[in-house]
């Protein structure tokens, strides 16, 4: 008959197998997930409206990104050059638009918080045109709405006598994600900037584009306070301070602007999971030895048992001298906690000389 203490080793046993067993995958988890795909938000183009100024028009781009996995809000400021002393009246109407993953933008003007009206940038077409010049191949008719908008919102940047500026702030979001992360591990994914440059498009949606020299500037924000990015594209000067600054020409050929790096405080965070995780795992070794142990002699006694109560009377009676070959020997259970703490000790040891190493090459 199964002895009360050998079942209480046994239940034991499993629960801490079990439970260190679920501790080595939680702590693990972190470090063993992947970074989810993250895909280009879309595009960002800027012209003017064909006829409403002097074509070409130098318009500078600020847009300052507070990436997000769901919404992603941003700040655009579309301003003039005050060097070329152009004034806000005489500056044109401003078309803005969006295509792909940002189709479903909502804009509102900084100064009293009205929201701008999208529509498609032209009437539905058989041709269905396409737009190359804008990032991806994006139909005009199906991926693409665009805004307008006029000089009377333009805020005078005048300074003093040397020059006559004008700009416009406006706030937005979008659902498009701009942000993926499994960790300490960032990735961040941000829309291409373009002007109008293809000749038939233009004449298309009736838009001229913006003067080459124009500047484009991204800032992303609210990143964590200690990011590194080990890979941007285009390359970024400062890696602690991710921005890129190019003239839309450039930006204009650009597939995107990428971010990824590591966290280092959440990099740290993992790193003591992971010594935590070979912790658990050591433990999970001596509770699976611990376990055996303890399964061994109640499962031998259960068998003997089955086959004392088939035996005949007289056989069993008979056996004055037990056959010692047929004697399956089973060491001691009172040893198995003792091999289970010596196991948790060496997974202990290893773990931290192993974390020791990791600390000491970072």
């Amino acid at each position: 008959m199964v002895k009360t203490y050998e079942k209480t080793q046994m239940v034991a046993a499993l629960f801490v197998t079990a439970l260190s067993a679920f501790g080595a995958w939680h702590f693990s988890e972190p470090a063993l997930t992947s970074v989810p795909k993250l895909n280009m938000p879309g595009a960002i183009f800027v012209g003017v409206k064909h006829g409403s100024a002097s074509a070409p028009v130098r318009v500078d781009i600020d847009l300052r990104f507070y990436p997000s996995p769901n919404l992603t809000k941003f700040d655009m400021v579309l301003k003039g050059d005050s060097a070329a002393a152009v004034p806000p009246d005489q500056a044109g109407e401003l078309m803005v638009g969006f295509c792909g993953a940002m189709k479903d933008v909502h804009l509102r003007k900084t100064s009293n918080g009205e929201e701008l009206r999208f529509a498609p940038p032209i009437p539905p077409t058989d041709s269905n045109p396409r737009v190359s010049g804008i990032g991806l191949e994006f139909s005009i008719d199906d991926d693409c709405v665009m805004t307008r908008i006029w000089p009377t919102d333009f805020r005078d940047t005048t300074i003093g006598e040397a020059g006559m500026g004008w700009a416009v702030s406006l706030q937005g979001n979008t659902s498009a994600p701009t942000e993926a992360f499994a960790g300490s591990h960032h990735r961040y994914a941000f829309p291409r900037i373009a002007t109008m440059t293809l000749p038939a498009v233009t004449d298309l949606l009736d838009i001229q584009s913006v003067a080459t020299e124009s500047v484009v500037s991204i800032q992303p924000r609210d990143l964590p306070a200690e990011y590194v990015p080990t890979i941007s594209s285009p390359q970024v000067v400062d890696p602690t301070a991710p921005t890129w600054r190019l003239p839309i020409r450039s930006a204009d050929t650009s597939a995107g602007f990428r971010l990824a790096g590591i966290d280092q405080q959440e990099e740290t965070n993992v790193q003591r999971k992971l010594f935590l995780a070979s912790a658990a795992a050591g433990i999970t070794g001596g509770g699976l030895i611990w376990l055996v142990g303890t399964i061994g002699p109640v499962f031998n006694k259960v068998v003997q048992n089955r086959r004392n109560r088939r035996a005949p009377a007289a056989d069993v009676a008979g056996e004055l001298t037990p056959d010692l070959g047929s004697r399956t020997d089973v060491p001691d259970s009172s040893a198995y906690p003792r091999l289970f703490t010596a196991s948790a000790l060496l997974f202990l040891a290893g773990s931290t000389v192993a974390w020791a190493i990791r600390k000491l090459r970072r």
